[in-house]
């Protein structure tokens, strides 16, 4: 007979391993992959791999590949790992609002929201309805009627790489044209306009936090192997207490850096090597 998955004691492993992590790490927030071995070793949560012939390396491995899951876990290239859920409940995120934004009913998640789709696609709002997470395809509608004929939804209002799309109205208690403070908790999504004086702040340790991240990714001729997102929950894995009031929206801290994303790839325009400064001073 042929084995299936479920046979398989490695992957059967890695299943019962899943929420085990998930659990710790959501206790314990972001720590190193060799922690999380040692810890879960001495509860004897690999006895049932090694009666199987399995070592120590194979353990290790396990904790990687359950890690994978980016729906669940965040994993540094430094090697911390984190529980993605916990680490976004309570972030706010600055963004501009525009009239057009307003308009089709849609914030565009760009640089400054897109890293709230990494867990979920439909958040709840603190006043009632939900906001989804829609793509345009109206650019390649091939794409857009294959996704259709899976079930996945497009809308042709939507930004190219993503919108918020909430019920009419919602947006219509924030300024036009202003600034909005965007808090995301256990799920639901609250809306604020934010002070002037708040999404212009960039103080020096948000600058210093985002360009360690932005030297912790891999770079190929000067392109960050990772997306917006990657950075800041890379960010929020080093300091979890940042990102948790109004403050400047990402893209300008981006600009303060001289970090671009052209909504494919994520590249410098200044050389990090400029006297090892933060990339934001002079």
């Amino acid at each position: 007979m042929i084995g299936t998955a479920a046979e398989d004691p490695e992957e059967r492993f890695q299943a019962d391993l899943r929420p085990t992590l998930a659990s710790l790490l959501a206790v314990v927030g972001p720590v190193s992959i060799d922690r999380v071995h040692r810890v879960l070793a001495r509860a004897g949560v690999f006895a049932p791999l090694m009666a199987e012939g399995f070592d120590e390396t194979d353990q290790r491995w396990s904790i990687e590949a359950v890690a994978e899951d980016d729906r669940t876990f965040v994993r540094t290239n430094d090697d911390l790992i984190a529980h993605l859920p916990t680490l976004l409940d309570g972030v706010t995120l600055t963004h501009h609002i525009t009239a057009d934004e307003r308009r089709r009913h849609m914030l565009d998640a760009g640089v400054d929201l897109g890293v709230l789709s990494r867990r979920r696609h439909r958040l709840r709002l603190v006043g009632g309805g939900e906001a989804v997470f829609r793509h345009s395809w109206s650019h390649a509608p091939q794409v857009a009627e294959s996704l259709a004929a899976l079930g996945i939804l497009t809308d042709p209002a939507a930004d190219r790489h993503g919108s918020w799309v909430g019920p009419p109205g919602w947006l219509d208690h924030l300024p036009t044209n202003g600034w909005v403070a965007v808090r995301h908790d256990g799920g639901l999504l609250a809306l604020a306009p934010c002070p002037l004086g708040a999404a212009l702040a960039v103080h020096e340790g948000l600058l210093r936090a985002f360009d360690a991240a932005a030297r912790r990714l891999d770079e190929l001729d000067g392109d960050l192997e990772g997306q917006p997102e990657d950075l800041v929950l890379d960010v929020l894995v080093h300091d979890p207490d940042l990102l948790r009031a109004p403050g400047p929206p990402i893209s300008i801290v981006f600009e303060r850096l001289g970090l671009t994303w052209d909504g494919d790839c994520l590249f410098r325009t200044t050389d990090p090597r400029n006297s090892g400064r933060p990339l934001g001073q002079a």
